[in-house]
C-alpha cells in the first residue's frame, strides 16, 4: 500500500519510489535471510506483465472482430517465462499446449472455455495414447507437424503416418461429440496451484549453486523438481481411485473458493508460500470440518518469500504418509490409504477400480464428465512414455 510497506517486507531502506529496484538473482541466491521478497515480488511482476500483454493483443483482436478467437501458441511447462497458467490462460480463447508438468489441466482449470490444441509430431501408440488424454482433458484438437512428409507425400498422396493418423481420427470421432459436449464433474476435493511456491523452491533450490546459479540452460526448466512432482502425484493419485479433483490457484482461494458448498478437501501439494489471505481461508476452511492434506509443512514462508515462524498451519494440515512424494508408481496400499483418507472426511468415490487381485488397480486414470442428465466415466492407462 506504500512505500514504508514495502520497506518493511522487503528489508530495504528507498527514500523514494522513484528508488526501487528489485534484487536480482546474483544478490539474492547469496541471501542468509530468508527472505527472497524484493527479488520474488519482481518475479511475479514478470509473469503478471505478460499475461497482460497477451491479454492486450487478445482484445485488439476482439476489438476488431468480436466473434474471431485469439490464441497463443507453444504454452510450455508451467514455471518461468509467463507460464503462470492461473494468469496466461484467462487471456486467451485459444492455446496449443505441451502436456507437461499439468499443463494442459492446469489451463482448463483456469479457464474452462479455452481451447487446447495439442501438436502431433509422430505415430504409434504412443501419439495415440496423447492423442486420448488430451481429448479426455478438455482437448479440442490436434495440429500436425509435417516435417519429413510421412503425413502427406509429395504426390499428395498419404504416408504412413498420415494413414495412421486417419485411424486415429476415426476412432476419437466415434465418442468425440458425446466426450466434448460434457464437462468436468468434480468431486469435493481440490488441489492448489501455488506459483508463489514454485519460485520460492526454485531459489532455495538454487541457493546451493551461489552465482553458478546460470550455468544451465532452458531446457533445464523441463527438469523435475518437488513443486512439479507432488502436485503430479497427487492429481494422479486422485484419478487412480476415481475422484476428479478441482483445481483452484491462490487467488481463488483468497477470494472464497474454499467456501464452496459440499467442498471437502484441499490437498496442498508443495505449497511453501502461501499469503495471510490464503492461510486465514484455510483455516476457516479447517474450522468448518474441512479435511486439509499436505506433503510438507505448508505456509513456511509468505508469498512474497520471506519466511514465517511459527508454521501458520501447523495443527491445521495433516501430513499423512500417503502423502509423501515417492517418486515411483503408486501402490494399491497408498491408493486404498488415500481412499480412507477422503472417506474420513465424507468424500466417497464414485466408483472402485480393482484389479484381479481384489486391491486397488494402479496405473488407470478416471475421467468423470456431466453431459445433461448423463454421468460419463472414462478409463485410460496411464502413459508409460510420458514425461513428467
Amino acid at each position: 500500500p506504500d512505500l514504508e510497506a514495502l520497506n518493511r517486507q522487503w528489508g530495504t531502506g528507498f527514500a523514494s519510489w522513484e528508488d526501487v529496484v528489485p534484487e536480482l538473482t546474483d544478490a539474492a541466491v547469496r541471501r542468509a535471510d530468508d527472505n527472497f521478497s524484493a527479488w520474488a515480488d519482481f518475479k511475479a511482476w514478470m509473469d503478471v506483465a505478460f499475461a497482460r500483454a497477451v491479454r492486450s493483443g487478445t482484445d485488439a483482436v476482439h476489438e476488431a472482430d468480436p466473434a474471431a478467437l485469439a490464441g497463443l501458441e507453444g504454452g510450455q511447462t508451467p514455471g518461468w517465462g509467463g507460464y503462470d497458467y492461473s494468469l496466461l490462460a484467462p487471456a486467451v480463447d485459444v492455446i496449443e499446449i505441451y502436456d507437461h508438468g499439468d499443463a494442459v489441466e492446469l489451463a482448463r482449470a483456469f479457464n474452462p472455455r479455452l481451447i487446447q490444441l495439442r501438436t502431433t509430431f509422430g505415430q504409434g501408440p504412443r501419439e495415440h495414447h496423447a492423442a486420448w488424454r488430451h481429448l479426455l482433458l478438455g482437448g479440442r484438437g490436434m495440429i500436425v507437424w509435417d516435417e519429413r512428409k510421412d503425413v502427406v507425400q509429395s504426390d499428395g498422396q498419404p504416408g504412413s503416418r498420415g494413414r495412421d493418423i486417419a485411424q486415429l481420427v476415426s476412432a476419437i470421432r466415434v465418442v468425440s461429440p458425446e466426450l466434448m459436449a460434457g464437462a468436468p464433474s468434480p468431486d469435493p476435493v481440490a488441489v492448489l496451484y501455488s506459483h508463489a511456491s514454485f519460485r520460492t523452491g526454485w531459489i532455495l533450490d538454487q541457493r546451493a549453486r551461489g552465482t553458478n546459479w546460470s550455468d544451465r540452460d532452458a531446457a533445464r526448466e523441463y527438469e523435475d523438481n518437488a513443486w512439479r512432482a507432488s502436485r503430479r502425484q497427487i492429481l494422479g493419485r486422485l484419478r487412480e481411485i476415481a475422484v476428479e479433483p478441482r483445481v483452484f490457484s491462490s487467488r481463488m482461494v483468497e477470494t472464497g473458493a474454499l467456501r464452496q458448498d459440499g467442498l471437502r478437501v484441499l490437498v496442498l501439494p508443495n505449497a511453501m508460500a502461501l499469503s495471510e489471505s490464503e492461510v486465514n481461508e484455510i483455516v476457516a476452511f479447517a474450522r468448518r470440518g474441512g479435511l486439509v492434506l499436505a506433503d510438507t509443512e505448508p505456509g513456511n514462508f509468505d508469498q512474497h518469500g520471506r519466511r514465517r515462524s511459527p508454521p501458520p498451519l501447523a495443527g491445521i494440515a495433516e501430513l499423512p504418509e500417503v502423502m509423501i512424494r515417492s517418486g515411483g508408481p503408486s501402490s494399491p496400499e497408498a491408493l486404498a490409504s488415500l481412499a480412507s483418507l477422503l472417506r474420513s472426511a465424507g468424500v466417497e468415490p464414485r466408483a472402485e477400480l480393482r484389479g484381479p487381485d481384489g486391491l486397488p488397480a494402479t496405473g488407470i486414470e478416471a475421467h468423470w464428465l456431466r453431459r445433461k442428465d448423463a454421468t460419463i466415466l472414462a478409463l485410460q492407462t496411464k502413459s508409460p512414455w510420458s514425461a513428467p
